[in-house]
């Protein structure tokens, strides 16, 4: 009966920290970026430079057991756009999904189009550019 408990104990120790192990929280900002899935998305919003290709994953072989995929989608496209704000971005084209049993995987281009706002971190490298040395 004792050993029954601290395995209980254990075992709910265990799934409260897996819950901590969502790292991709979205960064003050990244909410500006529009996350798109085809070319044909990307047409209304003008003229887009390519910057970067990224690769966003969340989940791992233990937190498969406790974490939905909605949660480790969520955070896979949070990361997403995380990168494209770091990357200078203002639209992530995301295409590809990877086909993974204990994670959410996803490929996506990085761009920056003339008819989005430009992100705050991409406006601040151009005027650190741009400053006289």
């Amino acid at each position: 009966m004792q050993i029954k408990k601290i395995i209980n104990a254990v075992s709910f120790i265990f799934a409260l920290s897996i819950g901590g192990c969502i790292a991709n929280k979205p960064l003050e900002g990244s909410e500006v970026i529009q996350l798109v899935f085809s070319m044909d998305e990307m047409k209304p919003f003008g003229k887009c430079t390519p910057l970067a290709t990224i690769v966003a994953s969340e989940g791992h072989w233990y937190t498969f057991w406790f974490l939905g995929n909605d949660i480790l989608t969520q955070a896979a496209l949070d990361s997403i756009r995380n990168q494209s704000l770091l990357a200078g971005g203002n639209l992530a084209l995301v295409t590809a999904s990877l086909d993974f049993t204990t994670s959410m995987d996803y490929v996506a281009n990085v761009y920056e189009c003339s008819g989005l706002p430009v992100n705050a971190i991409s406006g601040i490298n151009d005027s650190i550019q741009a400053s006289p040395k």
